[in-house]
């Protein structure tokens, strides 16, 4: 199983937190309590998304936790949550935000802790989903989970949403404008005329807001990687 850098390291931090508090095998809420601790996964952005912060899910998590000693096992639960989250990679690379659904879909401790949140698996599908569909090529590099600067980045870079519509409008203006002119009713002409140059200017102003978000750096970096794909791609 591939994990990403940020899973394999939520999976590392559960298993120190069981061994520190000699709570014997790891179990799911080790490895939620774990997710807590890294912020700058996908599995975080996902709970912000939804309303969860990470330090209301850590009490809450803390509060189920025994104090020490030997505790219940969950048995294999643990490696069912990997292997739903495998499923769920659907044979790519296993990310926190897949190990965030399968603590969810497995239950036990950290499941009801979720649900409670309101972090059930769908709505963590979902926001995932949203989240991820906005970064324009998927992980950074394989095995690498975009942080949320350039998840925001990426969110940016799409086309402003609306802009195509305005292109639209624009388009559909002129050709009515035309067409007007050529029956020579330039009274009509003379109002597309104006219901076009108003639409040029808010498109403008679309443009103009948007381009003063953009991040310079994410945006030549990107600009970077399409040209090294169309590279490779007109090599023989």
């Amino acid at each position: 199983m591939a994990l990403t850098d940020r899973a394999q390291l939520v999976v590392a931090l559960a298993h120190r937190t069981a061994m520190l508090r000699a709570h014997g095998p790891v179990g799911t809420e080790h490895l939620l309590l774990a997710m807590t601790e890294v912020e700058d996964s996908v599995a975080a952005m996902v709970l912000a998304g939804l309303g969860v912060s990470l330090p209301t899910l850590r009490a809450e998590v803390e509060r189920q936790l025994p104090d020490g000693g030997s505790r219940v096992d969950l048995g294999d639960a643990v490696g069912w949550v990997l292997h739903r989250a495998q499923a769920r990679a659907d044979g790519e690379w296993v990310g926190t935000e897949h190990l965030l659904t399968a603590l969810g879909e497995v239950g036990g401790t950290a499941g009801e802790v979720l649900a409670i949140l309101g972090a059930t698996p769908d709505r963590v599908t979902a926001e995932a989903a949203r989240l991820l569909s906005e970064y324009p090529h998927g992980r950074p590099e394989p095995g690498v989970e975009p942080i949320a600067e350039q998840l925001i980045g990426a969110r940016r870079l799409v086309v402003p949403p609306g802009l195509p519509d305005y292109d639209a409008a624009i388009t559909e203006a002129r050709r009515e404008q035309e067409a007007a002119a050529d029956d020579r009713r330039f009274d009509l002409a003379a109002r597309l005329r104006d219901t076009e140059q108003r639409l040029l200017t808010e498109r403008r102003q679309l443009v103009q807001a948007w381009l003063a978000e953009v991040d310079p750096v994410l945006l030549v970096t990107e600009l970077d990687r399409l040209y090294r794909q169309a590279d490779h791609l007109r090599r023989p």
